[in-house]
């Protein structure tokens, strides 16, 4: 006899700090780091945004990590 198991949000919450992961056809996958070029475009787009608020004097540019 098998016994199947499902992922469940929670399993979600029991990953170890900075592991990433999606629950896929009822089975936890654990997520790659983006790597380089898509974290220098992040940077880019913060730095941009940043430059604006700085430009206008209102509002204010938030990184990701800033949610993470």
């Amino acid at each position: 006899m098998s016994i199947k198991t499902e992922a469940t949000i929670e399993d979600l919450y029991h990953l170890p700090d900075n592991f990433k992961a999606e629950i896929v056809n009822e089975k936890l996958v654990l997520m790659s780091p983006t790597g380089f070029l898509p974290g220098r475009a992040g940077g880019e787009i913060y730095r941009s945004l940043r430059d604006y608020e700085c430009l206008k004097k209102s509002g204010y540019a938030l990184s990701l990590l800033a949610f993470g």
